[in-house]
């Protein structure tokens, strides 16, 4: 089975890659960039994408496609958060960036990969919500609301894409544990927070389901 993994160079992407090349999975670890790149590290492939642009997003489809015959499992990672003004101060581009770093990364993903499932009647597609998308965020409304849309987004996919046999599932964590987080909220404890790992093997969960249409919550 091969799955392609965006942001997999942030804080949950490579527990995420690992874990699926532990499962004997073929992983395609997109990273940040603009590089045209492709390279095999001898445990995964690695390119460089940025996934706010769709046609870059379509191409890397393409080009995984060209090498690879295909892929079953698009695993959008990639994302962002930021807080600070509430909704009536947060400036215009502050709503953008979020709008772009989260949702248009999701949108771009599944519109990618969905042809590629439809021909083959068999996909997988996993998206990253937030606890915030469900219920809001006090100083932190852009963020918020892209994941709502994300969240909104994967069960539109789940409900259009069923009879091919596409499964459309949306995680849901609340803070996880990486290094950005402890440094942007060093008095929290992070024994409450969501591992990496954990977040890893639910991945590993939903790819082996059936299931379709879940907000899974870690």
């Amino acid at each position: 089975m091969i799955c392609v993994v965006t942001g997999a160079g942030g804080g949950t992407g490579p527990a995420i890659v690992d874990i699926l090349f532990e499962k004997s999975k073929s992983v395609v670890a997109v990273l940040r960039g603009n590089e045209d790149s492709w390279q095999e590290t001898g445990e995964h492939f690695l390119i460089k994408a940025d996934m706010s642009d769709a046609v870059t997003v379509f191409k890397l489809a393409e080009e995984v496609c060209r090498r690879l015959g295909t892929f079953h499992v698009w695993v959008n990672v990639v994302g962002g958060f930021s807080m600070g003004p509430t909704v009536e101060e947060a400036p215009a581009k502050e709503w953008e960036k979020m709008w772009q770093l989260n949702f248009m990364t999701a949108l771009n993903g599944c519109k990618a990969a969905l042809p590629v499932m439809k021909e083959q009647k068999f996909g997988r597609i996993i998206n990253f919500g937030s606890l915030a998308g469900l219920d809001g965020m006090v100083q932190a409304g852009p963020y918020a609301a892209s994941k709502a849309a994300v969240i909104n987004l994967s069960k539109s996919v789940a409900l259009e894409y069923a009879d091919y046999h596409i499964t459309s599932n949306v995680i849901v964590p609340d803070i996880i544990d990486t290094p950005a987080n402890r440094t942007a909220m060093p008095e929290a404890d992070f024994l409450q927070w969501t591992s990496p790992e954990e977040i890893a093997k639910t991945v590993v969960k939903i790819i082996e389901s059936e299931q379709t249409n879940e907000i899974v919550r870690v």
